[in-house]
């Protein structure tokens, strides 16, 4: 946790949440991953990405993924290639202030427009 505090200090958001959004079935179709073909193939889920583009703005994003190191690298290239804004990219637990995972609240909440 102080790691945290002291890399979040040197980068400036104090202040901003950090919100962790999960990669496969949240922002892209599919759950799990066999090779770097799969990876860079999957569809993404636009109004998602839109959503994570508009909380970049003002928060902390965080993309995590249960995806190996040997898939980072293609998983890099997807995000680029879909114009996903991100301050950090994480295969580990790290603390977050908000979680954005299609196992954790239904993404049509977060869709719907009041």
């Amino acid at each position: 946790m102080k790691l945290w505090l002291l890399m979040s200090e040197r980068i400036g958001v104090m202040g901003r949440r950090r919100v962790g959004v999960d990669l496969d079935g949240t922002l892209c179709i599919g759950e799990h991953w066999d090779t770097i073909e799969q990876c860079s193939e999957a569809k993404p889920i636009l109004d998602m990405i839109a959503l994570v583009n508009d909380l970049f703005r003002d928060d902390f994003v965080i993309i995590y993924t249960a995806r190996q190191n040997w898939l980072m690298n293609v998983t890099f290239d997807w995000l680029d290639k879909h114009n996903v804004h991100y301050h950090a990219v994480s295969n580990r637990k790290v603390p977050f202030d908000l979680l954005i995972d299609d196992t954790a609240l239904p993404l049509s909440s977060l869709l719907e427009k009041p």
